[in-house]
């Protein structure tokens, strides 16, 4: 099993974390180099995912320009998303081939770990009810 790499940025603009992701999936998935954690904050920003809606953002562009606050149109799904400092924000790039290639236990597994990451910091958190 490959090892997972952390990397922490700090508090950082989207963008350079954007291309970060796409660089080290390239580095992930052409080189089968060892698997990344980014952890980071981000500049004030609103992300714009491929299945959001429109309606959605109740700020116009102009606004959130004059607040300071970046907006960005990303291509993976999703509505709309803020980010802003003091929001720890981390982005797994893993070939699940070293794990395990199932999309819905890496997700499960995902999921219980935040949780039992958050009730370590005496945060309560729970899974989803679907």
């Amino acid at each position: 099993m490959k090892q997972v790499q952390l990397i922490q940025t700090g508090i950082s603009n989207y963008h350079q974390i954007w291309k970060l992701q796409q660089q080290l999936f390239q580095k992930v998935t052409r080189e089968q180099t060892d698997n990344y954690l980014i952890l980071t904050e981000h500049h004030p920003v609103v992300t714009i995912g491929q299945k959001s809606n429109p309606a959605h953002l109740l700020a116009d562009q102009a606004y959130l320009r004059q607040q300071g606050i970046e907006l960005f149109h990303i291509d993976r799904g999703g509505d709309i998303t803020f980010h802003g400092p003091g929001q720890l924000v981390g982005y797994p790039v893993l070939n699940l081939l070293d794990f395990k290639p199932d999309i819905h236990w890496y997700l499960r597994n995902l999921e219980e770990i935040i949780i039992r990451t958050l009730a370590e910091f005496g945060l309560p958190a729970g899974g989803s009810k679907i």
